[in-house]
């Protein structure tokens, strides 16, 4: 009796800790998933973003490009600072980031 007792408990705690591994791993892989998803769909979204009018000629907030607000502009007008201009980012993250994630893990 006393080793059937003991070997219910070892198969309880054994099932118990196949349940906590793969909760953990769960956790841990769309963890790591949706860092690497948003670093990707940020890194697309700012290089869609660039105002590359701005870097090639140089204009800067002189009210010949309208398209940005002054208080985002923080580049001179010399040819080849980057500009990034904040309603194209936010419509292309927001645009990506839709595509990218799902309600399943697929």
């Amino acid at each position: 009796m006393n080793s059937a007792m003991w070997t219910y408990f070892f198969m309880i705690v054994g099932v118990f800790g196949i349940v906590v591994i793969n909760l953990f791993s769960n956790i841990l892989l769309s963890n790591e998933q949706n860092y690497f998803m948003i670093k990707e769909v940020t890194e697309a979204a700012m290089y869609d973003a660039i105002d590359w009018k701005g870097y090639s000629q140089g204009l800067g907030w002189d009210r010949v490009t309208s398209d940005s607000d002054p208080s985002s502009m923080h580049c001179g007008q010399a040819p080849g600072q980057y500009r990034i201009l904040k309603e194209k980012f936010v419509e292309s993250f927001v645009r990506r980031f839709s595509e990218s994630v799902g309600l399943t893990k697929d």
